[in-house]
C-alpha cells in the first residue's frame, strides 16, 4: 500500500473505504503508470517482436556496422534493412550516425547487453530446447 494517505494527516490509519476521493485519486494514478508502462512495453517488444530485428541486434553486438554491410550479412536489400531499423531506433534500442554517404549503426550497449545476457541465461536454465525452440511458426 502507497504512503502517500499518511502524508495526508489521516494519522496513522488508512482512509476510510468510504473515501472515494482518495480511491478514485489513487486508481486514476495507479492506471496511469500501469498504461505508461504497459505502452513502453508495447514499444519495446515490439520493436524485438521480428526476425530481422533480432538478426540486426544480433549482427550489431560486437560491432559497429553500416546498413549495407548489414543488408549483406543478413541478404536482404538495403531498404528492408533501414525499414526495420527505424523501430530500433525509435526505441534507443540502435544508435545510428551517417557519415558522408553511409549510415553506421550501433547498438545500446546499456540496453542490449543486460537484455540478451537475461535471455540467454534464461535459455539456458528453463528451455529444455534451448537453441531450437519447437515452438517456432
Amino acid at each position: 500500500m502507497s504512503a502517500q494517505w499518511f502524508a495526508k494527516g489521516s494519522g496513522s490509519t488508512a482512509p476510510s473505504p468510504k473515501d472515494t476521493s482518495y480511491a478514485s485519486s489513487a486508481s486514476r494514478r495507479k492506471s496511469l503508470r500501469n498504461r505508461c508502462l504497459n505502452e513502453t512495453c508495447l514499444g519495446f517488444f515490439s520493436a524485438l517482436a521480428n526476425p530481422t530485428r533480432l538478426a540486426i541486434i544480433e549482427n550489431l553486438r560486437d560491432r559497429e556496422m553500416s546498413v549495407s554491410e548489414l543488408a549483406a550479412a543478413l541478404g536482404q536489400e538495403q531498404s528492408m534493412i533501414s525499414h526495420n531499423l527505424k523501430p530500433l531506433e525509435r526505441c534507443s534500442l540502435v544508435f545510428s550516425e551517417t557519415r558522408g554517404r553511409r549510415k553506421y549503426v550501433t547498438a545500446n550497449v546499456d540496453t542490449l547487453g543486460g537484455l540478451l545476457s537475461l535471455v540467454e541465461r534464461h535459455g539456458k536454465n528453463h528451455c529444455e530446447h534451448y537453441g531450437r525452440c519447437p515452438h517456432q511458426r
